[in-house]
């Protein structure tokens, strides 16, 4: 082994690394397991119970289009809410922005799981607050390249 290579066996024995590695088992499997029924649970509701997920809800929109579409909005929402994490890292704007447009996806998500139209409008309205927080974190950003210095505050969270 060469001195610039890390002793990964004596990293491994660690007991700050163990915790890692019981935390990332301790988030993996539950999620693992709730996307397995969330993401199945389309099929086979069709599957066995098309009546039911054929119901008409808006026009021809039927719970079967809701479900699916729920399904692709929690994934934005999940991601989005991994987003907020890594974003604690870096400025107050960017993980506000990051947690508020989670709180939009989940709220889309849930208004088209239970066909709730006043948790998609808060959704839509929560939305159009999150655009202005996009563009106060884009002129923030323009100015201070621009001028070489901080015109808009967007403070630090992290300073490593």
């Amino acid at each position: 082994m060469t001195p610039d290579t890390p002793d990964w066996a004596a990293i491994e024995r660690t007991p700050e690394f163990r915790a890692l590695v019981r935390a990332k088992r301790a988030f993996i499997v539950p999620a693992t397991l709730f996307f397995i029924v969330y993401y199945f649970a389309l099929p086979a509701l069709v599957g066995y119970w098309p009546d039911l997920m054929s119901t008409r809800v808006a026009g021809h929109i039927n719970l079967a289009y809701l479900f699916a579409l729920s399904q692709f909005l929690m994934a934005w929402a999940i991601f989005t809410t991994l987003m907020v994490i890594a974003a604690l890292r870096t400025t107050a704007v960017l993980a506000f922005l990051f947690a508020v447009l989670a709180v939009v996806f989940f709220l889309l998500s849930f208004g088209a799981l239970a066909s709730d139209p006043d948790l998609t409008k808060a959704g839509g309205i929560l939305g159009i607050a999150t655009a202005a927080v996009a563009w106060y974190l884009c002129l923030a950003g323009v100015m201070a390249s621009t001028f070489g210095r901080a015109i808009l505050p967007n403070r630090p969270l992290f300073r490593g």
